[in-house]
């Protein structure tokens, strides 16, 4: 179930397209820390047991992987369209 802190965000979200207070680059402790624990992770393998991506409704955030282990991506895909990508370029925000 999605936290209430997420869903506030998201709301706004659709509404003002204000990505605050995430933002590119941070780390997911940051991320943890507005919005909770993920429904859902996913992005695992033997090489990277971390997961890469956290899930938060039908919302993506993905994580680099370590060392940086930061924010890179936030996606949105329904019904095989894709809804919302934003993304560094390169890593660099």
């Amino acid at each position: 179930m999605t936290s209430l802190e997420f869903q506030n965000w998201w709301d706004r979200f659709r509404v003002t397209g204000d990505i605050c207070p995430i933002r590119l680059g941070m780390s997911r402790g940051e991320v943890r820390a507005i919005f909770g624990d993920p429904e859902d992770t996913g992005g695992t393998s033997q090489k990277h047991p971390t997961a890469a991506i956290w899930k938060y409704g039908g919302l993506e955030f993905h994580f680099d992987s370590e060392p940086d282990d930061n924010l890179s991506l936030i996606y949105m895909e329904r019904n095989e369209v894709v809804q919302i990508s934003i993304s560094t370029v390169d890593g660099a925000e």
